[in-house]
């Protein structure tokens, strides 16, 4: 994935996730989806800790992780870089069924997050639709 492939050449090296699946569709309700594809990625079910989000906001949210690490804000990219790499990836989606969800409320607030895996910080989106699954996800510790 060519979006993945800037990450890893623009963003200091860490603890980030952005993998793009398939995901046949299922009448599973959706965050139980969201779930299952955390458990076949290793990483713990959030239920109800699921946000969902618009385009807008998961923009915003894929570009901080992106850019800062998570623990002491220090800039892992470069600012346009990180916004670049953000708009491309919701643009993916824009003409699907595509859903954002993300583990933080409110949006840009470290405040309340439901944790998916045993780092101190984690947060990012997953982005669904009724053919894929995307994570773009950022982990940190203390």
């Amino acid at each position: 994935m060519e979006l993945r492939r800037a990450v890893e050449e623009l963003r200091i090296p860490g603890d980030f996730l952005f993998e793009l699946v398939d995901c046949p569709n299922s009448d599973e309700g959706i965050t139980k989806r969201l779930d299952l594809y955390l458990e076949k990625l290793g990483l713990k079910c959030i239920g109800d800790g699921w946000r969902e989000i618009v385009p807008g906001d998961a923009t915003k949210r894929i570009k901080y992780v992106l850019r800062c690490d998570l623990a002491y804000g220090v800039p892992l990219m470069e600012e346009e870089a990180a916004g670049r790499i953000a708009e491309r990836t919701v643009d993916l989606f824009a003409v699907t069924d595509a859903r954002f969800f993300t583990n933080v409320s409110p949006v840009l607030s470290a405040e309340a997050w439901s944790p998916i895996s045993e780092f101190t910080f984690d947060q990012g989106v997953v982005v669904i639709t009724c053919e894929v699954i995307a994570i773009i996800w950022a982990f940190a510790e203390d």
